[in-house]
């Protein structure tokens, strides 16, 4: 049976946490030409244009490793690190713009890590071929049969596909995203990918302290007329945690449209997720489940029931489509401008 589309819009964990927010999300400066298969030196403080609110959690800094350190500065070096790394081994990354010529692929790796060596990910900065190359397997890094894997204080932009792709369908154990930033990925920023065998899952993970942004809308010749795209998509997970990530403008071309489920954060300032999914769901576009009242029970109950009804999930999107603004920005200017002539 082919279900209609149905979006479940919330930060969920096995463990029943939740944490997010409607927030601003910290952009990516841009960085001076690397010489041939270096790295770009990345620029002196971050050129982000709009903040993470203060109030917002901080990522606490990693500990410092343990065991083998691989330090690398240039791309070739990165990709020779990447096939060498031993057990427990961290590759630290030196300031710069790493466009990667193929995906990073992990594979048969053990309690290693990825990280920024400077605990800031807009100063590491891996791309792949660009949001309009016209390969569709534009990837930036692959995470297959490993147990234990940390990738940290990085930035992934630029590719026409997955920023990170875990594979469910080979049994990874404990992989974290940490303290990550996602610009202008195409299709997904994390992708989780599944087999036919039900039993085989990710186990155990985590997506913490990233923040996902997009500056760009795709085309219409994209998958399903540009509308398909997210920050996160990923199958067949066990026991895996987000909390404390940041999403800003991931937006499909035609608006979307899909019913939704609504889980709002209830630690949220002023109680503001459960407010804006009320607009939503008083019309008729969406259901809520506040956060205290979140079980696995309750989440499953809600979402059969609606999948077995998909005349009121096309409904639902009726409904959510007529409530788009898609002069949003441009009717907030003009109401600024309104309002400083007044006032002259």
């Amino acid at each position: 049976m082919k279900w209609p589309s149905l979006v479940l819009v919330a930060v969920l964990t096995a463990r029943m946490q939740a944490q997010a927010a409607d927030v601003n999300a910290q952009g990516v400066g841009q960085v001076r030409e690397p010489p041939s298969g270096g790295a770009a030196e990345a620029p002196p403080t971050p050129l982000a244009d709009r903040a993470i609110p203060s109030w917002f959690p901080k990522a606490p800094p990693l500990p410092p490793p343990k065991a083998e350190v691989i330090r690398v500065a240039t791309v070739d070096e990165l990709l020779a690190a990447v096939d060498r790394v031993g057990l427990g081994g961290t590759i630290l990354l030196a300031d710069g713009h790493y466009e990667l010529p193929r995906i990073i692929v992990l594979e048969h790796k053990q309690n290693i890590a990825l990280r920024g060596a400077s605990a800031d990910p807009t100063r590491v900065i891996l791309s792949g071929k660009g949001w309009n190359h016209q390969a569709e397997n534009d990837d930036i890094l692959h995470i297959g049969r490993c147990e234990g894997v940390t990738v940290a204080d990085l930035t992934f932009t630029d590719c026409r596909s997955y920023g990170i792709k875990v594979e469910a369908e080979n049994a990874p154990k404990d992989i974290h995203i940490y303290n990550c930033c996602f610009r202008d990925i195409g299709v997904r920023a994390i992708k989780g990918s599944a087999g036919q065998e039900p039993h085989i899952r990710a186990v155990k993970g985590s997506v913490r302290y990233c923040s996902f942004e997009n500056t760009k809308v795709p085309p219409a010749d994209w998958l399903f007329g540009g509308d398909y795209i997210s920050a996160i998509d990923m199958m067949a997970l066990e026991d895996w945690t987000f909390s404390a990530n940041v999403f800003r403008n991931i937006n499909g071309r035609n608006g979307g449209g899909r019913a939704a489920i609504f889980i709002p954060f209830a630690g949220a300032t002023d109680n503001h997720q459960l407010r804006n999914a009320q607009v939503l769901a008083n019309a008729g576009a969406a259901k809520i489940i506040p956060q205290p009242e979140l079980t696995p029970q309750r989440l499953a109950e809600e979402v059969f029931s609606l999948l077995d009804q998909p005349v009121r999930i096309a409904e639902m999107e009726r409904r959510a489509r007529a409530m788009a603004r898609p002069r949003a920005v441009e009717e907030i200017v003009d109401l600024i401008e309104e309002v400083a002539r007044t006032e002259d």
